[in-house]
Protein backbone atom coordinates (compact mmCIF):
# COMPACT_ATOMS: atom_id res chain seq x y z
CA UNK A 1 0.00 0.00 0.00
CA UNK A 2 2.85 2.41 0.79
CA UNK A 3 4.49 1.84 -2.62
CA UNK A 4 1.14 2.30 -4.36
CA UNK A 5 0.51 5.53 -2.44
CA UNK A 6 3.95 6.80 -3.47
CA UNK A 7 3.23 6.08 -7.13
CA UNK A 8 -0.14 7.81 -6.92
CA UNK A 9 1.48 10.86 -5.30
CA UNK A 10 4.07 11.01 -8.09
CA UNK A 11 1.38 10.82 -10.75
CA UNK A 12 -0.58 13.56 -8.99
CA UNK A 13 2.50 15.81 -9.02
CA UNK A 14 3.37 14.97 -12.64
CA UNK A 15 6.61 13.16 -11.73
CA UNK A 16 8.18 10.34 -13.72
CA UNK A 17 7.61 6.81 -12.41
CA UNK A 18 10.77 5.42 -14.00
CA UNK A 19 13.40 7.59 -12.28
CA UNK A 20 15.73 5.60 -10.06
CA UNK A 21 16.01 7.65 -6.85
CA UNK A 22 19.00 5.59 -5.68
CA UNK A 23 21.17 6.90 -8.52
CA UNK A 24 20.33 10.57 -7.87
CA UNK A 25 21.78 12.97 -5.31
CA UNK A 26 19.62 13.74 -2.21
CA UNK A 27 17.38 16.27 -3.94
CA UNK A 28 17.65 15.25 -7.57
CA UNK A 29 18.89 17.57 -10.31
CA UNK A 30 16.23 20.25 -10.29
CA UNK A 31 14.03 22.14 -7.84
CA UNK A 32 10.96 20.07 -8.66
CA UNK A 33 12.48 16.72 -7.71
CA UNK A 34 14.24 18.15 -4.65
CA UNK A 35 11.12 19.96 -3.44
CA UNK A 36 9.03 16.79 -3.42
CA UNK A 37 11.87 14.83 -1.86
CA UNK A 38 12.06 17.51 0.85
CA UNK A 39 8.31 17.28 1.34
CA UNK A 40 8.34 13.49 1.74
CA UNK A 41 11.42 13.37 3.98
CA UNK A 42 11.28 16.55 6.05
CA UNK A 43 7.78 18.05 5.98
CA UNK A 44 5.89 14.83 6.68
CA UNK A 45 8.17 14.03 9.59
CA UNK A 46 8.34 17.45 11.23
CA UNK A 47 5.16 19.38 10.44
CA UNK A 48 1.59 19.13 11.66
CA UNK A 49 -1.02 17.86 9.21
CA UNK A 50 -2.41 21.36 8.58
CA UNK A 51 1.11 22.61 7.77
CA UNK A 52 1.71 19.65 5.49
CA UNK A 53 -1.47 20.44 3.55
CA UNK A 54 -0.44 24.09 3.24
CA UNK A 55 3.10 23.32 2.05
CA UNK A 56 1.89 20.69 -0.42
CA UNK A 57 -0.57 23.19 -1.90
CA UNK A 58 1.99 25.98 -2.19
CA UNK A 59 4.55 23.68 -3.79
CA UNK A 60 2.10 22.15 -6.26
CA UNK A 61 0.29 25.31 -7.35
CA UNK A 62 2.98 27.99 -7.06
CA UNK A 63 6.63 27.21 -6.36
CA UNK A 64 7.12 24.10 -8.48
CA UNK A 65 5.38 25.49 -11.60
CA UNK A 66 7.58 28.61 -11.41
CA UNK A 67 10.95 27.13 -10.34
CA UNK A 68 10.53 23.43 -11.07
CA UNK A 69 12.79 23.16 -14.14
CA UNK A 70 15.68 25.10 -12.61
CA UNK A 71 18.61 23.38 -10.99
CA UNK A 72 19.01 24.24 -7.32
CA UNK A 73 22.27 26.09 -7.95
CA UNK A 74 20.61 28.14 -10.71
CA UNK A 75 18.00 29.69 -8.42
CA UNK A 76 19.10 33.20 -7.52
CA UNK A 77 17.77 36.32 -5.83
CA UNK A 78 16.53 37.66 -9.18
CA UNK A 79 14.37 34.55 -9.66
CA UNK A 80 12.83 35.11 -6.23
CA UNK A 81 12.14 38.78 -6.99
CA UNK A 82 10.46 37.77 -10.26
CA UNK A 83 8.37 35.23 -8.36
CA UNK A 84 7.25 37.93 -5.91
CA UNK A 85 6.32 40.30 -8.73
CA UNK A 86 4.36 37.64 -10.61
CA UNK A 87 2.36 36.56 -7.57
CA UNK A 88 1.53 40.13 -6.58
CA UNK A 89 0.41 40.79 -10.15
CA UNK A 90 -1.84 37.72 -10.00
CA UNK A 91 -3.68 39.25 -7.03
CA UNK A 92 -2.10 37.47 -4.06
CA UNK A 93 -1.56 39.57 -0.94
CA UNK A 94 1.89 40.46 0.35
CA UNK A 95 1.28 38.29 3.41
CA UNK A 96 0.44 35.26 1.23
CA UNK A 97 3.55 35.79 -0.91
CA UNK A 98 5.65 36.04 2.25
CA UNK A 99 4.25 32.68 3.38
CA UNK A 100 5.40 31.21 0.05
CA UNK A 101 8.87 32.70 0.56
CA UNK A 102 9.13 31.15 4.02
CA UNK A 103 8.42 27.70 2.55
CA UNK A 104 10.91 28.24 -0.26
CA UNK A 105 13.60 29.47 2.14
CA UNK A 106 13.16 26.47 4.44
CA UNK A 107 13.32 24.11 1.47
CA UNK A 108 16.55 25.65 0.18
CA UNK A 109 18.13 25.73 3.66
CA UNK A 110 17.47 22.01 3.90
CA UNK A 111 19.18 21.63 0.52
CA UNK A 112 22.25 23.28 2.05
CA UNK A 113 22.06 21.03 5.13
CA UNK A 114 21.79 17.96 2.91
CA UNK A 115 24.79 19.02 0.78
CA UNK A 116 22.63 19.43 -2.32
CA UNK A 117 23.35 23.17 -2.48
CA UNK A 118 26.33 25.27 -1.37
CA UNK A 119 24.42 28.40 -0.34
CA UNK A 120 20.77 29.46 -0.39
CA UNK A 121 19.80 32.75 -2.08
CA UNK A 122 18.29 35.50 0.04
CA UNK A 123 14.51 35.84 0.00
CA UNK A 124 13.54 39.30 1.23
CA UNK A 125 9.97 39.45 2.53
CA UNK A 126 7.53 42.07 1.32
CA UNK A 127 6.19 44.79 3.60
CA UNK A 128 2.73 43.71 4.63
CA UNK A 129 0.14 45.55 6.75
CA UNK A 130 -0.75 43.98 10.10
CA UNK A 131 -3.36 41.25 9.81
CA UNK A 132 -6.88 42.37 10.66
CA UNK A 133 -9.14 40.26 12.83
CA UNK A 134 -12.77 40.31 13.87
CA UNK A 135 -14.10 39.82 17.39
CA UNK A 136 -17.37 40.04 19.28
CA UNK A 137 -17.95 42.63 21.97
CA UNK A 138 -19.60 41.52 25.25
CA UNK A 139 -23.10 42.44 24.06
CA UNK A 140 -22.72 40.43 20.85
CA UNK A 141 -21.32 37.50 22.85
CA UNK A 142 -24.38 37.56 25.09
CA UNK A 143 -26.68 37.61 22.04
CA UNK A 144 -24.93 34.54 20.62
CA UNK A 145 -25.15 32.62 23.90
CA UNK A 146 -28.86 33.29 24.35
CA UNK A 147 -29.84 30.75 21.68
CA UNK A 148 -32.52 28.30 22.82
CA UNK A 149 -32.94 26.35 19.56
CA UNK A 150 -29.57 24.54 19.79
CA UNK A 151 -28.49 24.82 23.43
CA UNK A 152 -25.69 22.28 22.91
CA UNK A 153 -24.03 24.52 20.34
CA UNK A 154 -24.66 27.58 22.50
CA UNK A 155 -22.74 25.71 25.19
CA UNK A 156 -19.93 25.05 22.70
CA UNK A 157 -19.82 28.77 21.90
CA UNK A 158 -19.66 29.55 25.62
CA UNK A 159 -16.70 27.18 25.97
CA UNK A 160 -14.88 28.96 23.12
CA UNK A 161 -15.63 32.45 24.47
CA UNK A 162 -14.50 31.60 28.02
CA UNK A 163 -11.38 29.56 27.18
CA UNK A 164 -10.02 30.89 23.88
CA UNK A 165 -9.45 27.35 22.59
CA UNK A 166 -8.77 26.80 18.91
CA UNK A 167 -11.60 24.92 17.23
CA UNK A 168 -9.48 21.75 16.86
CA UNK A 169 -8.67 21.87 20.58
CA UNK A 170 -12.32 22.46 21.42
CA UNK A 171 -13.53 19.49 19.36
CA UNK A 172 -10.85 17.24 20.89
CA UNK A 173 -11.64 18.19 24.50
CA UNK A 174 -12.59 15.27 26.76
CA UNK A 175 -14.26 15.19 30.17
CA UNK A 176 -11.04 13.89 31.66
CA UNK A 177 -9.37 17.19 30.66
CA UNK A 178 -11.64 19.27 32.92
CA UNK A 179 -11.59 19.41 36.71
CA UNK A 180 -14.81 21.27 37.49
CA UNK A 181 -14.14 21.21 41.21
CA UNK A 182 -10.76 22.95 40.85
CA UNK A 183 -11.94 24.98 37.84
CA UNK A 184 -8.98 23.89 35.68
CA UNK A 185 -8.98 22.73 32.05
CA UNK A 186 -5.97 21.01 30.46
CA UNK A 187 -5.52 21.43 26.70
CA UNK A 188 -3.72 18.26 25.61
CA UNK A 189 -4.72 17.60 22.01
CA UNK A 190 -6.25 18.91 18.82
CA UNK A 191 -8.20 17.18 16.07
CA UNK A 192 -8.31 17.84 12.33
CA UNK A 193 -10.11 15.64 9.82
CA UNK A 194 -10.49 12.99 12.49
CA UNK A 195 -6.77 12.86 13.23
CA UNK A 196 -5.63 13.68 16.76
CA UNK A 197 -2.40 15.66 17.24
CA UNK A 198 -0.77 17.65 20.06
CA UNK A 199 -1.82 21.32 20.42
CA UNK A 200 -0.23 23.83 18.07
CA UNK A 201 2.45 24.75 20.63
CA UNK A 202 3.26 21.02 21.10
CA UNK A 203 2.80 21.34 24.87
CA UNK A 204 -0.04 21.10 27.35
CA UNK A 205 -1.50 24.33 28.67
CA UNK A 206 -3.86 25.06 31.52
CA UNK A 207 -6.90 27.32 31.34
CA UNK A 208 -8.99 28.51 34.26
CA UNK A 209 -12.66 27.55 33.95
CA UNK A 210 -14.98 30.47 34.68
CA UNK A 211 -17.85 30.03 37.12
CA UNK A 212 -20.55 30.41 34.46
CA UNK A 213 -18.87 27.82 32.22
CA UNK A 214 -18.47 25.39 35.15
CA UNK A 215 -22.16 25.79 36.03
CA UNK A 216 -23.16 25.22 32.40
CA UNK A 217 -21.04 22.05 32.11
CA UNK A 218 -22.01 20.54 35.47
CA UNK A 219 -25.35 19.00 34.36
CA UNK A 220 -23.61 17.16 31.50
CA UNK A 221 -20.62 16.02 33.54
CA UNK A 222 -19.28 12.53 32.70
CA UNK A 223 -16.32 10.46 33.80
CA UNK A 224 -14.88 10.15 30.30
CA UNK A 225 -15.57 10.68 26.63
CA UNK A 226 -15.47 13.55 24.16
CA UNK A 227 -17.47 16.58 25.31
CA UNK A 228 -18.63 17.70 21.84
CA UNK A 229 -19.19 14.56 19.81
CA UNK A 230 -21.18 12.88 17.06
CA UNK A 231 -24.13 10.63 17.96
CA UNK A 232 -21.77 7.64 17.76
CA UNK A 233 -19.35 9.32 20.18
CA UNK A 234 -16.72 10.18 17.57
CA UNK A 235 -15.09 13.50 16.76
CA UNK A 236 -17.18 16.16 15.06
CA UNK A 237 -16.03 17.52 11.70
CA UNK A 238 -15.02 21.17 11.46
CA UNK A 239 -17.63 21.81 8.74
CA UNK A 240 -20.36 20.55 11.08
CA UNK A 241 -19.21 22.92 13.82
CA UNK A 242 -18.94 25.86 11.41
CA UNK A 243 -22.45 25.38 10.02
CA UNK A 244 -23.81 25.20 13.57
CA UNK A 245 -22.08 28.45 14.53
CA UNK A 246 -23.46 30.16 11.42
CA UNK A 247 -26.97 29.07 12.47
CA UNK A 248 -26.43 30.59 15.92
CA UNK A 249 -25.26 33.85 14.30
CA UNK A 250 -28.27 34.01 11.97
CA UNK A 251 -30.77 33.54 14.80
CA UNK A 252 -28.95 36.11 16.94
CA UNK A 253 -28.93 38.66 14.12
CA UNK A 254 -25.11 38.72 13.99
CA UNK A 255 -22.74 38.71 11.03
CA UNK A 256 -21.32 35.36 9.93
CA UNK A 257 -18.20 34.49 11.90
CA UNK A 258 -15.92 31.48 12.32
CA UNK A 259 -14.85 29.69 15.47
CA UNK A 260 -11.51 31.50 15.42
CA UNK A 261 -13.44 34.77 15.84
CA UNK A 262 -14.55 33.48 19.25
CA UNK A 263 -10.89 32.87 20.13
CA UNK A 264 -10.12 36.47 19.09
CA UNK A 265 -13.08 37.61 21.18
CA UNK A 266 -11.71 35.86 24.27
CA UNK A 267 -8.35 37.62 23.96
CA UNK A 268 -9.78 40.99 22.93
CA UNK A 269 -12.22 41.17 25.82
CA UNK A 270 -9.51 40.18 28.30
CA UNK A 271 -7.22 42.97 27.07
CA UNK A 272 -10.03 45.53 27.08
CA UNK A 273 -10.66 44.68 30.74
CA UNK A 274 -7.03 45.46 31.53
CA UNK A 275 -5.51 41.96 31.65
CA UNK A 276 -1.75 42.18 31.05
CA UNK A 277 -0.48 40.78 27.77
CA UNK A 278 1.80 38.18 29.37
CA UNK A 279 -1.20 36.59 31.06
CA UNK A 280 -3.17 36.67 27.82
CA UNK A 281 -0.22 35.07 26.02
CA UNK A 282 -0.18 32.19 28.50
CA UNK A 283 -3.94 31.66 28.33
CA UNK A 284 -3.96 31.74 24.53
CA UNK A 285 -0.99 29.40 24.21
CA UNK A 286 1.03 31.80 22.05
CA UNK A 287 4.67 30.78 21.73
CA UNK A 288 5.76 34.34 20.91
CA UNK A 289 4.54 37.49 22.68
CA UNK A 290 4.55 39.28 19.30
CA UNK A 291 1.47 37.25 18.37
CA UNK A 292 -0.32 38.53 21.49
CA UNK A 293 0.76 42.11 20.78
CA UNK A 294 -1.83 42.36 18.00
CA UNK A 295 -4.38 42.93 20.80
CA UNK A 296 -2.33 45.65 22.54
CA UNK A 297 -4.18 48.54 20.87
CA UNK A 298 -7.38 47.46 22.61
CA UNK A 299 -5.94 48.54 25.96
CA UNK A 300 -5.34 52.32 25.59
CA UNK A 301 -5.58 53.08 29.32
CA UNK A 302 -1.86 52.55 29.93
CA UNK A 303 -0.79 55.09 27.30
CA UNK A 304 -3.55 57.50 28.34
CA UNK A 305 -2.37 57.43 31.95
CA UNK A 306 1.21 57.84 30.80
CA UNK A 307 0.70 60.98 28.71
CA UNK A 308 -1.66 62.53 31.25
CA UNK A 309 0.99 61.90 33.87
CA UNK A 310 3.40 64.27 32.12
CA UNK A 311 1.56 67.38 33.34
CA UNK A 312 1.27 65.90 36.83
CA UNK A 313 5.02 65.23 36.90
CA UNK A 314 5.72 68.84 35.89
CA UNK A 315 3.52 70.15 38.68
CA UNK A 316 5.28 67.95 41.25
CA UNK A 317 8.67 69.21 40.10
CA UNK A 318 7.49 72.82 40.32
CA UNK A 319 6.27 72.30 43.87
CA UNK A 320 9.62 70.75 44.84
CA UNK A 321 11.69 73.57 43.28
CA UNK A 322 9.97 76.72 44.54
CA UNK A 323 7.02 79.08 44.25
CA UNK A 324 5.62 80.51 41.02
CA UNK A 325 5.62 84.27 40.56
CA UNK A 326 3.27 85.28 37.75
CA UNK A 327 4.16 83.08 34.84
CA UNK A 328 7.72 82.42 36.08
CA UNK A 329 9.21 80.23 38.76
CA UNK A 330 11.31 81.81 41.51
CA UNK A 331 13.75 79.16 42.74
CA UNK A 332 15.83 81.17 45.22
CA UNK A 333 18.15 84.15 45.74
CA UNK A 334 20.69 84.52 42.96
CA UNK A 335 19.04 81.86 40.82
CA UNK A 336 17.67 82.38 37.35
CA UNK A 337 13.94 82.37 36.86
CA UNK A 338 12.43 79.81 34.48
CA UNK A 339 9.07 80.05 32.71
CA UNK A 340 6.36 77.64 33.87
CA UNK A 341 3.97 78.22 30.95
CA UNK A 342 4.19 79.55 27.39
CA UNK A 343 3.40 83.23 27.18
CA UNK A 344 0.56 82.66 24.72
CA UNK A 345 -1.23 80.60 27.37
CA UNK A 346 -0.82 83.33 29.99
CA UNK A 347 -1.79 86.27 27.80
CA UNK A 348 -4.17 85.50 24.95
CA UNK A 349 -4.14 89.16 23.90
CA UNK A 350 -0.43 89.09 23.05
CA UNK A 351 -0.62 86.15 20.62
CA UNK A 352 -3.51 84.76 18.56
CA UNK A 353 -4.53 81.13 18.68
CA UNK A 354 -2.61 78.77 16.42
CA UNK A 355 -5.68 78.26 14.26
CA UNK A 356 -5.69 82.00 13.47
CA UNK A 357 -2.02 82.20 12.42
CA UNK A 358 -1.33 82.11 8.68
CA UNK A 359 1.71 83.04 6.67
CA UNK A 360 -0.02 82.45 3.36
CA UNK A 361 1.88 79.23 2.62
CA UNK A 362 -0.70 76.77 3.92
CA UNK A 363 -0.49 74.22 6.72
CA UNK A 364 2.78 72.41 7.30
CA UNK A 365 3.62 69.39 9.46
Amino acid sequence: MTYEATLRAKLFRGESLTADAATEPPGGKDFKSFAWSWFDVYVKANNRESEQVNKETVLRLHLVPFLGSKRLDEIGTLDIERYKAKKLESGLSAKTVNNHLMILSKCLRCAVDWNALKAAPKAKCLKAPPAKFDFLNPVESAMLLRDQVEPDWALAALMALRTGLRVGELLALEWGDIDLDKRIMTVRRSVRRGRVTPPKSNRDRYVTVSNDLANALMPFRKAKGIILHRPDGGYLAYTTALKALRRLCKRAGLRNIGWHTLRHSFASQLVRMGTDLRTVQEMMGHTDISTTMRYAHLSPSATTDAVNGLAMAEQREIQNLGQPVGNRLEIGPGSAEIPIAPSWLVSKQKRPLLAEVSDGRGDRD
